[in-house]
């Protein structure tokens, strides 16, 4: 996704910025002091957008109503919505210190005229966790460079696209913050971010920027939703070169993250499920995957046993996740039972599987001591994935375990139920 702004500026105004005496408009367009115009260039799909630009009325319905029919959802970093198609708008105002996601049938473009902001003069507030901030500057700039007062406060910046800077690593897969777009940042501590003003360059950089994308495989997602796996050079068991490739496939075997191996760390973007669209395209929350790393010099694929030092295998939105070790593995595609959600539960749990085949089976609930509990499905079912709810209202509080059985192979995973 290319996010373009564009700055047209519409006022005679000789402080306004790239002021043109030759411009032909009208006096409505030097009401405002330092006017401008951004447009906003947006893709079909995911966006993540911001904006230097003060309109007049910065209500999310006015500013969206000329692009409304291409509107599927805007989205804050609280997760607060404006949803067009049902009437509701949870945002209220365009915030210019914030980020927003947006998902769009097709290609628009929004026009933001008004006054444009002192990035110098307007400080963002940011929080510790996770934040969706807006680049104040009519100019690029290392994202290192910006951040650089509370560098030590940073867990990782990324865009729309999932490329991210993550100072403690040395890896700065960003490169520039540039006009238009969005970007999240999780921090360890709350700071107050003040850019720059423009024309006012930043003279320091300290990480050259890498670029991890895959170049053997046509691969491009981007569902809204992902998480990062980080790969240590010291996490290799096996050779892998810096031309090399590592590749994220769900229990269906379809691709949900591909990336260059960049020694010595690797990042790896893994792309969730949408779920604005009809058809799986990512991973289900929970959901467990498998990695393959290709060899350019043999020209061959293997599959990859992965242990990680934090965090856990199934996909969780915004996680980061670090390997400690990663093997020759013999993992075969076919049958997958996934990490029930909610897990601890405490009133109904969805548990699911995926199969190759059309089989018959059973998917069992068990105590601590073996005893069954219920029998949650059983029968022939088709290829594909399947998910059963569970209802722990009846039980007590513990460790439970649910098992798949299928012919003469089996897999058993926890289950915590509280109260």
């Amino acid at each position: 996704v290319n996010q373009i702004c564009e700055l047209v500026m519409g006022c005679t105004d000789p402080n306004a910025i790239n002021f043109n005496p030759q411009a032909n408009v009208s006096d409505e367009s030097c009401n405002y002091p330092n006017g401008g115009t951004q447009l906003l260039a947006l893709e079909a799909g995911w966006n993540m957008v911001s904006s230097f630009i003060q309109t007049e009325n910065m209500s999310m319905e006015v500013i969206m109503e000329p692009i409304i029919s291409q509107v599927i959802i805007v989205k804050d970093n609280l997760g607060l919505a404006y949803l067009p198609d049902f009437g509701f708008n949870g945002i209220g105002d365009w915030e210019n210190t914030q980020g927003y996601q947006l998902k769009l049938n097709d290609e628009a473009v929004i026009d933001m005229t008004g006054l444009i902001m002192a990035p110098e003069q307007t400080p963002i507030n940011l929080m510790e966790g996770w934040n969706m901030i807006a680049y104040l500057r009519s100019e690029p700039a290392p994202v290192d460079a910006v951040l650089d007062d509370f560098t030590s406060d940073i867990i990782i910046v990324k865009d729309v696209m999932g490329m991210a800077y993550l100072p403690e690593w040395g890896f700065n897969g960003i490169g520039d913050m540039v006009a238009g777009q969005g970007y999240q940042i999780k921090l360890y501590a709350s700071h107050i971010l003040t850019y720059n003003a423009n024309g006012d360059e930043y003279r320091m950089t300290h990480n050259s920027t890498v670029d991890n994308t895959a170049t053997s495989v046509d691969f491009e997602k981007n569902t809204g939703s992902n998480m990062h796996l980080l790969i240590p050079e010291s996490a290799w068991n096996i050779p892998v070169s810096s031309n090399d490739e590592i590749y994220v496939y769900d229990a269906k075997g379809d691709m949900v993250g591909a990336a260059k191996i960049t020694l010595p760390n690797t990042l790896i973007t893994i792309w969730g499920n949408d779920l604005f669209t009809a058809e799986k395209d990512g991973l289900y929350d929970a959901e467990e995957w498998s990695l393959v790393q290709y060899s350019v010099k043999s020209n061959t694929s293997q599959s990859v046993s992965l242990e990680l030092s934090t965090g856990v295998s199934g996909f969780e939105k915004d996680a980061i996740v670090i390997a400690s070790q990663i093997s020759e593995s013999n993992y075969e595609k076919g049958l997958a039972l996934y990490n029930s959600v909610p897990n601890p539960a405490s009133n109904i749990t969805e548990i699911s599987f995926y199969l190759n085949k059309e089989i018959d089976l059973t998917l069992r609930l068990f105590n601590v001591i073996g005893e069954e509990i219920k029998l949650i499905t059983a029968g022939i079912k088709s290829a594909g994935y399947h998910t059963a709810q569970v209802d722990v209202n009846q039980l007590a509080p513990g460790s439970y375990f649910y098992q798949l059985r299928v012919d003469d192979a089996q897999i058993t995973k926890r289950l915590e139920v509280i109260k």
